[in-house]
């Protein structure tokens, strides 16, 4: 096996991994939208900064609600973090403080099944079966222009 095929396979395994995440983070994304919803309220909203290896930020947002009389925290704020896929740059991490500041009333979806389960917004986008899709389109140029 040549160099490029094997870069090829590795590529193309990335690109494969990337778009099951996605899918994964796709269907997640549309079950929550069947979650009931309960008001909420954004109780802290930070921007966090952290220094492990590299400098990372992210907007810390802890909100409250209450289903029947059961009061819930939390501090997932889309359904991708409930797969743990994070940004973390200082831009995303300030616009989502922005978006969340304290004292905000918020609609808090939650899993019905699972109440301490919720977030403030549902994401069942595609951008990680796009980004999968193009890493395999260049393992298959790569593969056939060897």
């Amino acid at each position: 096996m040549t160099t490029v095929t094997i870069f090829a396979l590795v590529f193309g395994a990335i690109g494969v991994a990337i778009m099951l995440a996605g899918v994964n983070t796709y269907i997640k994304g549309n079950k929550a939208r069947d979650w009931a919803i309960a008001q909420g309220k954004v109780i802290t909203s930070q921007v966090n900064r952290s220094v492990g290896g590299k400098l990372t930020f992210s907007g810390w947002v802890v909100y409250e609600y209450s289903i029947m009389g059961q009061s819930y925290q939390s501090q997932t704020v889309t359904t991708a973090e409930l797969m743990n896929i994070q940004s973390t740059g200082k831009a995303e991490a300030n616009a989502k403080v922005a978006k969340y500041p304290v004292g905000t009333t918020v609609s808090v979806y939650y899993d019905p099944n699972d109440p301490k389960r919720s977030v403030l917004e549902i994401v069942g986008d595609s951008s990680l079966l796009m980004l999968g899709g193009i890493f395999v389109i260049f393992a298959l140029v790569f593969y056939y222009i060897q």
